[in-house]
């Protein structure tokens, strides 16, 4: 499965953390404020639950009204049917990368 992480949010600390999130759980920018990869389901899980922690205002941060994090499933079967118009999709760019450990 694949997960796709859209964000809208004001203060920059709280969009750091989210980038940063994202990156370690192995997303991949997709465009400005879009992160894209596969995951497992309960990677999947483990995602939403950071995205609701880092996006929690610390001491001095703000989070407005109009601030959103999107957290969307999308299956393999989905993914077969996309549309790209535009800038090529390199779909391999984002898939886990597989490693064989041979010893």
């Amino acid at each position: 499965m694949f997960a796709w992480v859209i964000y809208d949010l004001t203060d920059a600390r709280i969009r750091r953390r989210v980038v940063e999130t994202c990156k370690d759980f192995g997303l991949v920018r997709f465009q400005r404020s879009v992160f894209f990869g596969e995951v497992s389901s309960s990677g999947f899980d483990q995602i939403a639950e950071a995205m609701n922690e880092v996006t929690r205002p610390r001491e001095g941060e703000v989070r407005t009204d109009t601030d959103s994090v999107l957290v969307l499933p999308l299956c393999e079967r989905c993914l077969s049917r996309k549309v790209v118009i535009g800038k090529p999709f390199d779909e391999e760019r984002f898939r886990k990368r597989r490693y064989r450990i041979i010893g």
